[in-house]
């Protein structure tokens, strides 16, 4: 009996550690199936993406397309050609409204910036004159003190120093000019994978119906159950996080047109819209309207307004800072820690660019839980 029991107890640990041993094994083949697809996704983007974009659109336009098919009396065709080239339409007369109001932007700048120049060679020459000039002459006073070895190696120091800079505005200038060709050439190719889209994005929409049902024959029912699952959890984050940047442009805006009113500027209602349409831009934000304006105002010696817009923008800053994580987790519904720990592991890996991909992979994550992927491959990993 001691050694039946010894026995058993031995097959449970062997049972055990072989638990363990497969457990890790699932859990390496996991890994490598991640890495294996996130590279074959890459290499499959890079050369599809004109007719991934071209899904895109037609999975936007195609409930439209329906409706003025079957509210029109029309054929598929002539539906799917309307509804594109008023999209077009609309989209390219919004193109060239921004680029008149960018042509006549240019125009006043070219007319003003002259008086501005002169103003602003005024205003330096002035600060030179005040402070710069009198720090330079205790300086070279000073500088007259020391011991010649002194003397020398400051000399050499400041020497390596415009060497050093000389040679960063060079090589900056050189990128700039050797960016110009592989931008002028990509304007032919744009234009091609432009067309390519349309094309691609027509007959989608117009085979809509047909393509469905051809996938449905091809795709596992079960696999297409669990994308169309994806896709309903994915439009709902996504309709979360634009609700969430909603409410956070509301309150950037609502702080800075309070703000503007007490530092009595005029027209603050229309510098709030503009700042909340910057406001949505990726990488941009309301600092490419304050930082110019707060060094315009130091510049014309207009202080107490410098410190003013200071304070403002800073308060619009750090309140978006401590709000845009919980606003942000509570409108996709990932937990706010989760969402702090994403964005702290994306700027590490991406910097200021992860302000782009941090939304797209909060999204992704929330899907992936709502339709419980992550509970299936804890599941394969342990063996149940």
């Amino acid at each position: 009996m001691l050694i039946t029991h010894l026995l058993g107890g031995k097959n449970g640990v062997i049972y055990m550690y072989k638990q363990i041993v497969f457990g890790v094994l699932r859990s390496l083949l996991i890994l490598c199936f991640v890495f294996c697809f996130f590279f074959f996704m890459k290499w499959f983007i890079s050369y599809t993406y004109p007719f991934l974009l071209a899904i895109v659109i037609a999975y936007v336009i195609h409930p439209i397309v329906t409706a003025i098919e079957k509210g029109l009396h029309l054929s598929r065709s002539i539906a799917t050609i309307l509804t594109m080239a008023s999209a077009l339409i609309v989209f390219f007369g919004l193109f060239i409204l921004i680029f008149s109001e960018f042509i006549q932007g240019l125009i006043y700048l070219a007319d003003e910036t002259p008086t501005y120049y002169q103003f602003f060679i005024q205003q330096i020459d002035k600060l030179t004159n005040q402070y710069l000039l009198p720090y330079y002459e205790k300086l070279i006073t000073v500088f007259q003190t020391f011991h010649p070895q002194s003397k020398i190696f400051i000399e050499d120091s400041f020497q390596q120093l415009i060497n050093y800079l000389l040679e960063t505005g060079t090589n900056l200038l050189q990128d700039t000019f050797s960016h110009i060709p592989v931008f002028l050439s990509f304007v032919p190719s744009s234009i091609i994978i432009f067309f390519v889209v349309m094309l691609a994005s027509f007959f989608f929409i117009k085979d809509w119906y047909f393509l469905k049902r051809k996938l449905a024959h091809v795709v596992p029912a079960s696999l297409i159950y669990k994308g169309n699952q994806f896709i309903t959890h994915f439009k709902k984050a996504c309709s979360g996080y634009v609700k969430a940047q909603g409410i956070l442009v509301g309150i950037s805006a609502m702080i800075l047109f309070i703000g503007l009113s007490l530092l009595q500027i005029k027209h603050a209602f229309t510098i709030t819209v503009v700042a909340a349409i910057t406001d949505i831009l990726p990488l941009i934000g309301t600092g490419i309207i304050f930082i110019p304006w707060v060094v315009y105002t130091f510049l014309t010696e207009n202080y107490p307004l410098t410190i003013g817009l200071s304070i403002l923008y800073g308060i619009i800053v750090i309140s978006r800072q401590i709000l845009e994580p919980k606003i942000m987790a509570t409108s996709i519904g990932i937990n706010p820690l989760l969402a702090i720990f994403v964005l702290f592991i994306t700027w590490q890996i991406w910097g200021a660019s992860s302000i782009i991909f941090t939304p797209i992979i909060l999204i992704i994550l929330t899907v992936f839980m709502e339709i419980g992927l992550f509970s299936a491959i804890w599941n394969f990993i342990k063996g149940t």
